[in-house]
């Protein structure tokens, strides 16, 4: 009911993409179907609206069916069959009914472009390319002169992660801030933008940190640590399994010599990213490793590893996906970078940097709300000044 009334303020509000949202989510969630005209009315005014013709079609005939379970006053149930049936003529007469592609239903997060994409490297411009020397490593150089305030990088994290302090404020799964928030059916703790958010969330990741999500939170775990667990997670167990050979073994030229494109999403190279593992004490590698087993039960407890996964052992698949956690726990200490966000306060733009002096000045203008691993950004080793993104 709660989702079906916030639809009509959203609908006065002319903010119909979250309207929709809405009135979906009211269907799935068991709404009275003596009560489904009122959605149904309210879904194709929209639909209409965005040009979604043959959409708006199916809509209307579902409404005029709808009514004959409503519970109304028979002078507006009269009424809104006259105005769908009127709807429904008019498709009748009407040329062609089409959904026009033209029309953006949801805006889309709006992105600098890079001006001459790298053709090996897509989130790169073609100013840049990379070397590798023994001893020092994969490091980045200029093909050509670089202007002021010119974009050479664009990339999408591979994992990512709020911390759980903005987890009342802004989407658990893409960050942006909240408007009409979608929970989670489940746990009380995570909150989402759109409808599309929330079903990518449940139908990959998030069952595997839902009940958890307390637990995990009173443990200590640092953002790195939220970033290896959920880097695992959100790709099914056989993945891994099906994709031994981007895991055999760490390459620290990867990346560099490639007559392939080097794509960020591609977690041979997410892998393969600097960890300094040489370098690390026994004690450390220790800490991680306990990190990994309490992670490991924690997917093996909530079904990440299948239905029929006996609890207290690890199988040789199991320790495999646990190997990979580990490097992933070692890499993202390198390698990620801390989501801001930009906020405007009395038309002044600001937004924080990592210097702690920096973010307590500027605190109410830009704040960190989590993190990310960007493969494209760190594939010539760790970048200088781990800004904010």
């Amino acid at each position: 009911m709660a989702l079906a009334n916030r639809s009509a303020v959203l609908f006065s509000l002319k903010a119909y993409h979250l309207a929709l949202d809405d009135i979906r989510l009211a269907f799935e969630s068991g709404y009275p179907e003596e009560l489904h005209f009122k959605l149904l009315e309210r879904k194709a005014k929209i639909l209409m609206f965005f040009r979604q013709f043959e959409d708006a079609r199916g809509v209307y005939q579902d409404l005029v069916k709808s009514l004959d379970k409503a519970k109304v006053d028979a002078n507006k149930k009269l009424k809104v069959q006259k105005d769908a049936q009127a709807a429904l003529n008019y498709f009748k007469k009407a040329a062609s009914v089409y959904n026009d592609p033209n029309v953006v239903i949801r805006p889309a997060s709006e992105l600098p472009k890079l001006p001459d994409k790298n053709k090996l490297y897509p989130a790169l411009s073609n100013a840049v390319r990379f070397k590798y020397e023994p001893g020092r490593g994969r490091f980045a150089v200029a093909n050509r002169d670089i202007k002021i305030g010119e974009y050479i990088a664009v990339d999408k994290p591979i994992a990512s992660h709020p911390l759980p302090e903005y987890l009342g404020s802004n989407c658990a799964h893409c960050f942006q801030a909240m408007k009409a928030p979608l929970p989670c059916p489940v746990c009380t703790k995570v909150m989402f933008c759109s409808y599309d958010c929330r079903q990518k969330a449940l139908s990959t990741y998030h069952p595997y940190e839902c009940k958890i999500f307390d637990f995990l939170v009173a443990s200590g775990m640092s953002i790195v640590c939220f970033l290896a667990y959920k880097a695992v997670i959100q790709k099914p167990f056989k993945f891994f399994l099906d994709n031994r050979d981007k895991f055999k073994g760490y390459d620290e030229s990867s990346g560099v010599n490639v007559s392939e494109k080097y794509l960020s999403s591609d977690y041979k190279n997410y892998f393969n990213l600097v960890s300094h593992h040489e370098k690390r004490k026994v004690g450390d590698m220790f800490h991680r490793a306990m990190l990994a087993a309490m992670l490991m039960r924690c997917m093996k407890k909530y079904g990440y590893f299948g239905p029929d996964a006996k609890e207290g052992i690890l199988t040789e698949d199991e320790c495999f996906v646990g190997t990979i956690l580990c490097q992933f726990l070692e890499v993202n200490q390198f390698n990620a970078h801390e989501v801001a966000q930009v906020k405007k306060i009395l038309n002044v733009i600001a937004i924080c940097d990592c210097s702690s002096m920096s973010r307590s000045i500027v605190r109410d203008a830009g704040q960190e709300q989590g993190g990310g691993v960007q493969v494209g950004l760190h594939r010539g080793g760790v970048l200088p000044d781990p800004g904010p993104v």
